[in-house]
Order: C-alpha cells, then structure tokens, then sequence
C-alpha cells in the first residue's frame, strides 16, 4: 500500500500463548527467492511459515492476529558496528556533537559544576573541524578549575583533556609518546591537551572504576534505546569488562537483544590459549572474532594515505601498528580459527589489511571463517577486486559519508574516488555490512539507510548528493542491515531475512520505504520491534 501512513499496529487475542499471525501489510523478507509475503505466522520465537494469509490462518488457527494496517515489516535491523558501552555510557555523558567552540565550553563549565570530589567529568562528540581554534587545556582550565576532563572527539580518535587529568595520570613533558600514539606539545615540550590515537592508554588503570553490575546497567539502559530505532542487535567492538557485563545480563535473563562480540586484540593471547573461536556463545551473546587496527581516524588526520594530505607535503597519516606485526596478530588469529575485524580508513592502510589477510588466506579458508574490514572509507580502484578474491566482508558505515563530506574535500581533495563506494563495493561482489559506529553517529539504521540511497544528510544537503555514482537502494541498504550483517556474524541461519526456522526478529516501519522511495524515510519511523516474539518496542 505505497504512501499509506499508519500510526499503530493492532492485535487481538494474545501473544506467545500459541500461534500469532501478522498480515495486512507489506513485508519484505529480504530472501532473493520470495521477497514479499502476505503473512508470517510465528510461534515459539520462531518464524513457522509465510505465505497467503487465508491459507495461514487456516492450516495454524493462531490465537493472535496482528493487523500491520499497512505498515512495512522487515527482518529484524542489525547494526554492525556499535560501541555498545561507550554507546550506553555516553547517554549519560556530557554531549558536544555540533556545538561550536564557544556551546561546548559554556556545557563543560555548567556539568564541570556537579562533578563530586574524586569524579572525573566525561563527555565527548565534539569535532574541532569545525573550530576556528584547536582545543587545548587552556580553553578546558578556565572553566573546569581542578575538574579533571576528558573529552572524546567525534571520531574516538583524539581525547582532549585539562591540566587537573594531565596530573591525575602523571602526565608532564617528560612524557614519551607511546606506540602508536602522540601527544601534542606546546613549544616548551609540555602537553598540550591533546591525546592521540593509542596514547590513550596513558589513561588506562586510572580512570574511576565501574563495577560490574553498574557496567550491566549502562549496557541494559542503552539497549533500550537501541530498541526504539529498530535495532534487533549488535555487532560490538568490546573490551573484556564489556563482555563480561554482557554475560551477566545473560545469566540473569536480562539480555533480550542479540550482541555478536568482537574481542580486543589484548584478547588474542588468552583466546588462543584455551582454544576460543568464532561462533562461540548462544542464542543472545556471540563471538564474531578479534578486533584489530590498521590506522587512525580521517576528521584526526591519523587515516593512514597512499598520498599525502592536502597542504602537506608528505604527511600520510598513522599506521598504528606497523605491517609485520598486523601480519602476525592476523595470522595468529585465524590460525586459531578467529576471524579479525580490522579498523581501516586510509586507502594505505586497506592495503595493507589485505596484503595481511592474503597471507593468512590459507588458515581463514581452513577454518571457514568471515574476515572483515571495519569501516573502509577510501580503497584504490587497484585494490577493489581483492576484497571478493579474499572473501572480505565490508563493514561500512554510511552516516561516515554524509557526516564527513567537507572533511573529505579538505584532506584527501583529489585522491578521493573509491570514498565511501558501497556501491563499487556491492558491484564487486563483496557482502555489505552496514553499521552507524555509535556513538560516533547516531545508531538509526533509517538515516543509515537515506545516506547510503542518496549520499545526502538528513537536510537534503548536498543536491543530488555527494559522489552519487555511489548511491545504492533501499532494498541493498536494508540487505546490508538485515541478511548482510547476519552472514557477517556467521548467523544467516538464525535471522536476517523472514523466512520459516528463522529467529521472529521484526523491525516495523510506517512507511514502505521501498515502494516510495528514499525521499519518504525522513518521515518515516519506527512503530515496532519485535525479538525472538516479543514486542520489545512499539507494537
């Protein structure tokens, strides 16, 4: 029913007693073989069957009826990329996503105000691109006093800091920068705030501790508000505090979502030593594999390039690690039957991914396990073929895109091409996986979705788009957040698209944003999500 706008969805008899019965809309089931149905009954959290609803409610009598009332429903919508804790974390955090320079100290000052003694103020989302000045301790210090503040940029790849966290971690101008990372420096040597890349474990052990059931809370906080934009689950870069939390929302039958775990690389050592691998966990928590990284960042300059930036001379960015020793946790990891997924921005540093995974080809194959590459934002037209010769999965994010055209255009000007090129990636046979990398940008699939079939922000900016030759559809977007992130967890038999045997994970939309097109997703939103039966949001 294109163009019909619904406000709810309606019910009668009861869920989960026995069979339930949901038609009278337009389901998509994102299965090549039949990609619409008139009904899906379900029962037991399971999908049982899908066909004509006439044929349904005569061979399972269901107890419940589900009137969509028009309303588009879709697998349910899986990110893959979210920083679930630093997610939930930052909902209660001080926000400085869009604030120029001027909003985001008079916020600092105003939350420094209720910091106790022994606390430490925490936010982050600021982007000093967009700053006439370059943030430093000074600009903290006259409005934190003794305040210790830390301050996460945009991107996660820079913490801005006042003097009051310099002497709280024992931070001073006799300070080496450590692997991987630098600190900036006024001219007589001392810090000057500004903490880069893998510096940041200067901060590490000394930041105030979070138990573990208040970390279980944050995570159950912010997966309740990962339900509202439709979410099903997760794919989460987490650390072992993380997971651990994670494992006791499970025992305590508190984790309704399903997480599918990437490991940190400090992991790999105890990982292969009681033979962990990919695919182990349950129904709610999995491991995917390891996470590991290439390079640095694109809005901190850290994106490791093939050519210099713009207005530098030979300035390339960061390799955070170098090649030999990426080629070694590789290789350990899938010897050990680990996927990796590996962080790379900069077209040097994809090379290098794939220079690393060709190498270990052999083990992957062995093991039959789904290597990927997390976020690749700019790829040579050289090296394009390889991620379907090696089997990579792209694991992309397309708010990145929209988020970071006029930074695109100020730093890597003219080297540019492959930028952000879902749909040179799709054309090459390579499985999309799409994710939003929150709380680096918002975790809504739909805006997700608008980017990638239109290159534009959410203000129809720029026209036309941004590089459209690159677009997709709406139906190859929804893949890559449906049956493209279930075959990237190694769970396609499990969910991602609707068919009978498949987990009862529904995401549902007022507007079918297929049949209207991607204009009609800025005035669409989410009336329901279901898990494994169960409304979790809506419905």
């Amino acid at each position: 029913m294109p163009g019909k706008k619904v406000n709810q969805i309606k019910a009668t008899g009861g869920l989960n007693l026995s069979f339930t019965m949901l038609s009278n809309g337009r389901i998509h089931t994102m299965d090549p073989k039949a990609p619409q149905t008139e009904a899906v009954v379900i029962g037991f959290g399971k999908i049982l069957a899908t066909g004509k609803a006439r044929d349904l409610e005569d061979q399972f009598r269901p107890t419940c009826k589900v009137d969509l009332g028009g309303a588009m429903l879709l697998p349910g919508l899986v990110d893959a990329h979210v920083h679930l804790f630093a997610y939930a974390q930052r909902l209660e955090w001080i926000d400085l996503d869009g604030l120029l320079l001027e909003e985001a100290l008079s916020r600092i000052a105003a939350a420094a105000k209720r910091i106790k003694p022994g606390e430490w103020l925490c936010g982050g989302g600021y982007n000093s691109n967009l700053w006439d000045k370059v943030p430093d301790r000074h600009l903290l210090d006259s409005v934190t006093a003794d305040v210790p503040v830390v301050l996460d940029s945009k991107d996660f790849h820079t913490l801005w800091v006042n003097s009051a966290l310099l002497k709280t971690i024992g931070v001073d101008a006799n300070t080496p920068n450590p692997p991987g990372g630098s600190l900036d420096r006024e001219t007589d040597g001392f810090p000057s705030g500004i903490i880069r890349e893998y510096a940041s474990a200067l901060l590490q052990g000394k930041r105030p501790v979070i138990d573990l059931n208040r970390r279980a809370e944050i995570i159950e906080h912010g997966i309740e508000k990962l339900y509202s934009y439709g979410l099903t689950g997760v794919h989460a870069p987490e650390g072992i505090a993380e997971l651990g939390a994670l494992q006791k929302l499970q025992r305590a039958d508190r984790l309704n979502f399903r997480v599918s775990v990437m490991l940190p690389k400090e992991a790999l050592p105890m990982a292969e030593s009681v033979g962990l691998q990919t695919g182990l966990g349950g129904e709610w928590l999995n491991v995917i594999g390891v996470k590991l990284f290439a390079d640095g960042s694109l809005g901190s300059q850290t994106a490791f390039m093939l050519a210099p930036y713009e207005n530098s001379a030979d300035y390339r960015g960061i390799a955070v690690v170098a090649p030999e020793e990426l080629q070694d946790q590789i290789a350990r990891a899938n010897r050990s039957g680990l996927a990796v997924a590996v962080h790379a921005i900069g077209d040097a540093a994809v090379r290098t991914v794939l220079d690393c995974l060709e190498a270990a080809q052999e083990e992957a194959q062995r093991w039959q396990i789904r290597n990927r590459i997390e976020h690749l934002q700019l790829i040579t037209k050289e090296d394009l073929p390889r991620l379907s010769k090696l089997g990579v999965i792209a694991s992309m994010q397309p708010l990145h895109c929209t988020s970071d055209i006029d930074i695109v255009k100020k730093h890597w000007g003219e080297h540019r091409g492959y930028a952000y090129g879902w749909r040179s990636v799709e054309q090459s046979g390579v499985n999309l996986a799409f994710g939003s990398d929150a709380p680096v940008e918002v975790p809504d699939p739909l805006q997700g979705i608008y980017a990638a079939a239109t290159r534009k922000r959410c203000d129809n900016t720029p026209a036309g788009g941004w590089q459209p030759e690159e677009t997709i559809s709406v139906t190859s977007a929804i893949r890559a957040y449906t049956s493209g992130a279930a075959w990237a967890a190694g769970r396609e038999k499990e969910f991602g698209t609707i068919e009978p045997g498949k987990a009862a994970d529904f995401t549902v939309l007022d507007h079918d944003i297929i049949a209207e097109g991607p204009e009609s997703i800025l005035q669409t939103r989410v009336i329901g999500t279901m898990i494994s039966g169960r409304w979790v949001y809506g419905g």
